[in-house]
This record gives structure tokens, sequence and C-alpha cells, in this order.
């Protein structure tokens, strides 16, 4: 996937507007990706994005089938491992019919007999499920994101490289500060020196 800057700042900033318009608040992105495709590694690199979560959509409608889907998915997963299981409700709570903590006492005995032992405090392995209306989000794979800022949002910037490592450090904190960068590279020993400026970059 390649998106130039000038197709990068234009698409986020009509995404911007249509979210300022709606009014609505929010604290998630959902990204649906059909056909295999898994845009996970583009998001993690993406300024302000704390976290994303690898999911599966099912429908959460009755109990007992979302257990024995979730059961179906984390089982190897859990095998021989210490193992939580987080239910959180997402969205409107009032139209989600399914109880969190039920879901989290089943899920967990049925998974409990495939693994080490239940640790709430400490699990290697977190079988999380999100309810929204009518779906539920089996996650299993987290992936942490640079969190900070948006990029762009705090204006432009000028960033010389140097060739050493502290200039890149720079650099990296402003982006997490929401500061879109150009970079200026100043070429004083030949070619040499250029390789290494663009390596360390």
């Amino acid at each position: 996937l390649y998106v130039s800057w000038d197709e990068y700042h234009l698409l986020t900033e009509r995404l911007a507007l249509k979210v300022a318009h709606s009014g609505w608040e929010f604290d998630q992105i959902l990204c649906l990706a059909r056909g295999g495709m898994r845009p996970g590694d583009v998001l993690s690199r993406v300024f302000g994005v704390q976290s994303l979560a690898v999911a599966t959509v099912h429908p959460a409608e009755k109990l007992d089938e979302l257990v024995r889907t979730a059961y179906e998915l984390f089982k190897d997963a859990v095998t021989g491992k210490r193992f939580a299981v987080r239910v959180r409700r997402v969205g409107d709570r009032s139209r989600i019919q399914l109880d969190a903590h039920a879901i989290e006492c089943a899920l967990g005995a049925a998974l409990l007999p495939h693994a080490a032992r239940v640790d709430l405090d400490d699990p290697e392995l977190v079988a999380a499920v999100e309810l929204n209306e009518g779906n539920a989000y089996l996650c299993m794979e987290e992936v942490r994101g640079p969190a900070g800022l948006p990029l762009g949002i705090e204006g432009g910037a000028i960033a010389l490289l140097s060739g050493g490592f502290d200039s890149p450090v720079a650099a990296w904190q402003m982006l997490r500060r929401g500061v879109r960068l150009d970079y200026l590279f100043c070429n004083l020993g030949g070619r040499t020196h250029e390789l290494g400026a663009l390596r360390v970059a």
C-alpha cells in the first residue's frame, strides 16, 4: 500500500471534516477489511493510534452460540497458557442484550480444560470479546501503535538530519506530538555521509 503525503493529508482532512460535522464523539475506529487484506501493519504506524486489535466479526444474539464460536477460535491459542477472558460492551449498551459477565464465566469455563490456569492479573493470552449491536468482535492479537497526536495537528516544521542518532530521535518525538516534518540533510561528507544518514533515518 502506497499513499503519497499529498493524498494522505487530503484524505485525512476530508475524514476529519466529515467527523467534525457529524458531531459524533468516539474513542475507537473500526476498520473492516475484506478479501484477506490486513491493514494492521499500516495502521500500527499511524501517529495518534494507541493500539489496534485484529478481530473477527460474529453474530451476538444467543449466549451459547457466541460462546461456542469463541471457544473454537481461542481453544488452541490458550493451550498450556495462563489466560483471561475480557468482555466489554461498546456503543449503545441499552441495545446489547447479552451480559458481559455471563460470557466471561461461560467462555472461561469452556477454555479452562485446555489452559494452564486462569490468570486475571498477568495472563499470557487474553481472549477479548467486544459486544456491539448484534455483533461480537473476537480479538486475540493486539498491536501497539505509536500513540501521540495525529500527524499535522500541530502544524509543520523542518528537521535537520545530521547523520547521527540524536536528530532522528528528536524528529520521531516531534512526529508523536503531531508536527508534520520535512527533512533537511546537508551533505558535507560525500556519498558515505549520505548513506549513513539514510540508514539512520
